[in-house]
Formats: C-alpha cells, structure tokens, sequence
C-alpha cells in the first residue's frame, strides 16, 4: 500500500485499522456493508493540527490487498467506478476535493480488504466559515454532558445517560430498573420516547451551541 502523507494533506489519504474480532478498532467498517449503517452513520469528523474535516462518505467496496483503490491518486473514472460498485447507495456524485479512505480487513476471501470512501470536507465549509478547534467543540459537548448528567436532573432520576457526542449527533442508553416496566412486565412505552427525546435534544445542543459562539 502506498504512503501517503502523515498530516491528511494528500489528494488521496488512506488509513488502515485492524478488524478485531471484539468488534475494536476498525471492525465496525465492515457496517457501511449494509444499506441502513450508512443512512445512520453518513460522515465521520477527522481532527487534524490543520483543523476537523467533515468526511462525508460516498462509496464503499470490497477488494483484494492489492487494487487500484489505494493508489495516492485517483481519477473520476476510478472514483465513478467505485460509486457504482458500492456496497451502499450515498446520492452523491463523483467527488472533486482530498479523499479519505478507511480500510480494514475483508473475508470474503484470502487477503480482501474492505475500504469506506469519503471526500474531506474543510473546516471553513462545513462551519459555515467560523470553525472551531477541537477543544473548542469538546468544551461544548463536555458543558452539555455535564447539565444532562447532573444530580437530580431528569436524566439522572430516570436513568438516561448520553453515551457520545458530536456534531450534530448524540447516544444515549437507559439503565433499566423495575420502574421503568408497565403492568405486563416490559418496557413501557415512554421510555423509549422520553430517550429519543433527550437524546434529540442534546444532538441539537451542539449545533445550538456552536451557532451562539
């Protein structure tokens, strides 16, 4: 596989993960194989010292070790071919800008990789022209974390927890107790819509937020 450039500055970056089999490092790649993982999960953030890049995901495709797709540059024949060989559907046309592809192992057979493709989106359009830095954001997201987590909160008194935070985005979980089940002894019905709620609402903090700096 060829080098490319530690900092991300290259025409085409490429960075592999090993896919373990506890589901760590770059194991969770292998979800953009099916259609609904990529509805959920359109783009991933990439920090770098130049500033977040919003990596906004447009193919993904199987291939063996050695293949055209990890060349340091690539053509928009190439690029149009591996649309159209993607395991997902992204809506998105043949990119113009850097190109970030993520890559793990495959099994499909002997020596296959699975790479993710998506085209880096610079700070100053993806924030409108006032980015901010990474700490920055993560002073953002940890002041939101902190309100919903807070002792005696609504949160607090009924077991939510967000699990993560980003752009845009947020998890949560729930931590069940016999409270929260109805008369029939399963999971009622609020619960799920009070953690959609909570978590809707801390998503649209961190935009929110970032549009009042």
């Amino acid at each position: 596989m060829p080098a490319c450039p530690s900092d991300f500055s290259g025409r085409h970056n490429v960075l592999y993960g090993h896919h373990m089999s506890d589901g760590s490092m770059f194991a969770s790649i292998s979800h953009y194989k099916q259609q609904w993982y990529y509805d959920a999960h359109p783009y991933y953030y990439l920090y770098t010292n130049n500033g977040t890049y919003r990596v906004e995901l447009f193919a993904g495709i199987v291939v063996p070790g050695e293949h055209e797709v990890f060349n340091t540059s690539l053509s928009s024949g190439q690029l149009q071919r591996f649309i159209d060989q993607s395991t997902f559907y992204s809506g998105k046309g043949v990119p113009s800008g850097q190109i970030m592809t993520l890559c793990t192992c495959s099994y499909e057979a002997a020596n296959y990789r699975y790479v993710v493709l998506g085209e880096m989106v610079p700070p100053e359009r993806h924030h409108g022209g006032d980015s901010m830095t990474r700490e920055e954001q993560q002073a953002i997201f940890d002041a939101i974390r902190e309100r919903s987590d807070r002792p005696g909160t609504f949160n607090a008194v009924n077991g939510v927890r967000l699990t993560a935070l980003c752009d845009g985005g947020a998890e949560g979980e729930v931590r069940l107790t016999a409270d929260h089940l109805n008369p029939l002894g399963i999971v009622h019905g609020g619960v799920y819509c009070t953690l959609l709620d909570q978590v809707a609402g801390a998503a649209a903090c961190t935009r929110a937020a970032a549009a009042a700096r």
